[in-house]
């Protein structure tokens, strides 16, 4: 009866010992699997503080560009003001010079002051064609710079949604 309950006592801590040998396995395994979850948490994170960094340099990198496409649109637009203003006075100049030429032709035979009027006439034309040129092509470089200005703004404001 003794041996009987040693074998038995035995064979309850074999069955004990497998059982502890299992558990210790399968929380191997587990601890396996943290560490390989822990490990992919590490890299990860690494990725996206990468991932922020590179944002982080294309947000100034974009700003950089803000700010210089703007300091560009505001220098056009300057330079387009000063433009005007330099026509316009140009515009003063050659009505007075035409009124000039109106007084001096006054005193002149008809002949010679319908054909100085006819010149002048065709200077004048020849004058207002190449301002209409000029404004028109300040109308599409400020235009164009707009739509970049715009193209900027936009492209700045989707960053920051």
């Amino acid at each position: 009866d003794r041996s009987e309950q040693e074998r038995l006592d035995r064979l309850g801590l074999v069955e004990k010992a497998s059982l502890s040998q299992r558990n210790a396995l399968q929380m191997e395994q587990a601890t396996r699997q943290l560490q390989n979850e822990i490990q992919r948490g590490h890299q990860k994170e690494r990725a996206l503080e990468a991932e922020l960094a590179n944002s982080e340099v294309k947000i100034r990198d974009l700003e950089r560009l803000f700010k210089e496409r703007e300091e560009k649109f505001e220098n056009l637009e300057g330079l387009l003001a000063s433009q005007r203003e330099r026509e316009l006075e140009r515009e003063r100049e050659r009505e007075k010079e035409t009124s000039r030429d109106r007084e001096r032709f006054s005193t002149s035979p008809a002949v010679k002051q319908l054909q100085a009027l006819k010149q002048e006439n065709q200077r004048l034309r020849a004058n207002l064609e190449a301002t209409q040129a000029t404004v028109s092509r300040m109308g599409n470089e400020i235009n164009q710079v707009r739509s970049e200005y715009q193209a900027v703004v936009e492209e700045f404001t989707g960053l920051g949604d």
